[in-house]
């Protein structure tokens, strides 16, 4: 860990270096932009937050969470017996099973619904709509599967038609906005109310049109199929019809890749026969549709319960989506991580290591790390990191380049060294900011060292960048 930590160390003073803030050229739009640069930040998102910044002034909670996060049954029973309560309130409205969430731990997470955690507590954050322990589980549930999301509602005896006092959402609103059927069809079984009116005002009318909005159109057939009422004509927000055409017109009709294409047309089919009319322009439907019965998207327990491949994080401007640790990929070794975030101005860093090893005895660790960095080019971050693991390998150490793109660079590393370190890293840039995605093992016999090289190459080939949160810059 420590040839590791020296590198990131290293990598990291280099680019922060070479950041510059720049301001528009635009004086009034510079005065703005500097003012904003100065003026309070808001508090640390939750999936980084320290236990003292998510349980600021109760101990109890913050010894309970970190108990649930390592599974240990036994001390949270201890903590709940002396006093701690499995729902005490913390930063953004959310109880002690919510930061489990960030950091999931299924028989820690069980416990606290066993002791009396209420995934129906609604959380109250300033003008966030107001949400619960069971909404949660649904917004993570494609990060962690869906397990939770059962807990909550066979354990937890949670509402799936929980809706709060700011009737903005229910959990099966967010399973559609995700796309997520695998959430969507595990609230529907467990008895959510799918026909119904959405009453966010300048929104949608119905789940239907909900589900069309996020470009949903599985959950759209299997919605009207199911008899749910849609809308045509609302004067306020998107109704189904518009969605569809606006999807025609921008050419996702047209896209035949799509997972959602044969379903998009088998929807404007469906809403064809009922009298809706649409402009298809250069667009024209398949000449044979696919008849699979929607109810086919009811899908099994075993596939309800399959564990995610990939993460989806937020990291400055970057929607991240990047693979499991190498030694945490199957069902099995899901649960073997533990995690620590860091957030500075303009890095955010994450690092994973199975829960049996430590930084200073450890043969694989992960790290994530992104630095908004404007300026910096991506060849620039390139040399800047092999310099820097040159100098952590030796010289007789090795760097290989595995793939070269215009937006991501992937190398591989080895040490001389048998017990030294080896690994793939992955080097992106979006927007303004420098992603690094970092494998690195030691110390393991020859047979995993080749699994991990493979595996984790796989991995780093997987990796998506996509449009995340607006930075502004920085001093």
């Amino acid at each position: 860990m420590k040839h590791i930590r020296t590198v990131c160390a290293i990598l990291l003073a280099a680019l922060a270096l070479s950041a510059c803030t720049f301001y528009s050229s635009d004086p009034d739009i510079a005065r703005i932009e500097r003012a904003a640069a100065r003026a309070p930040k808001d508090p640390t998102p939750a999936a980084y937050m320290s236990l003292a910044e998510m349980y600021p002034d109760n101990p109890q909670a913050q010894a309970l969470v970190k108990a649930a996060s390592k599974g240990n049954v036994k001390e949270i029973d201890r903590l709940i017996d002396a006093g701690a309560d499995p729902n005490a309130v913390g930063t953004y409205g959310k109880t002690v099973p919510g930061w489990v969430l960030y950091h999931p731990n299924k028989a820690g997470f069980r416990r606290l619904l066993e002791r009396g955690a209420d995934p129906n507590k609604v959380w109250y954050d300033k003008d966030s709509a107001q949400s619960s322990l069971l909404h949660w589980a649904v917004e993570r549930s494609d990060a962690i599967g869906t397990d939770y999301l059962k807990m909550c509602l066979e354990i937890g005896k949670g509402n799936p038609n929980l809706e709060p006092p700011d009737q903005r959402q229910r959990p099966i609103v967010i399973a559609v906005q995700k796309r997520d059927t695998r959430a969507f069809f595990m609230l529907y079984n467990y008895g959510a109310e799918i026909d119904y009116e959405l009453r966010e005002r300048y929104s949608t009318g119905s789940l239907a049109d909900e589900a069309a909005v996020y470009v949903n159109y599985k959950i759209v057939l299997f919605l009207l199929h199911k008899g749910v009422h849609y809308t045509h004509h609302l004067d306020h927000g998107i109704d189904i019809h518009k969605s569809i055409q606006q999807d025609i017109d921008r050419g996702f009709a047209g896209d035949t890749i799509n997972s959602q294409y044969m379903w998009f047309w088998r929807c404007v089919k469906f809403l064809e026969q009922r009298g809706m009319t649409f402009h298809y322009g250069i667009y024209w439907p398949p000449a044979v549709l696919d008849t699979t019965p929607p109810e086919s998207l009811n899908t099994s327990a075993a596939y309800s319960a399959e564990q995610p491949k990939n993460i989806n994080m937020l990291m400055q401007q970057v929607d991240l989506t990047y693979p499991l640790p190498v030694w945490a990929d199957t069902p099995e070794t899901r649960e073997n991580v533990q995690s620590r975030q860091q957030q500075k101005a303009g890095t955010i860093i994450i690092d994973y290591l199975p829960k049996d090893q430590t930084e200073s005895d450890w043969k694989s660790v992960y790290t994530i790390m992104t630095t908004y960095t404007p300026g910096t080019t991506l060849d620039a971050s390139a040399r800047m990191a092999m310099e820097t693991m040159r100098k952590g390998l030796g010289a007789s150490g090795t760097i290989t380049v595995e793939e070269h793109a215009p937006d991501h660079q992937i190398l591989h590393f080895a040490s001389a060294d048998a017990a030294g370190p080896e690994g793939i890293v992955y080097l992106g840039k979006f927007m303004d900011t420098i992603v690094t995605v970092r494998e690195t093992w030691r110390s393991v016999d020859a047979a995993t060292a080749s699994a991990y090289h493979a595996k984790a190459l796989a991995g780093m080939r997987q990796i998506v960048m996509k449009k995340g949160l607006t930075v502004l810059p920085m001093n």
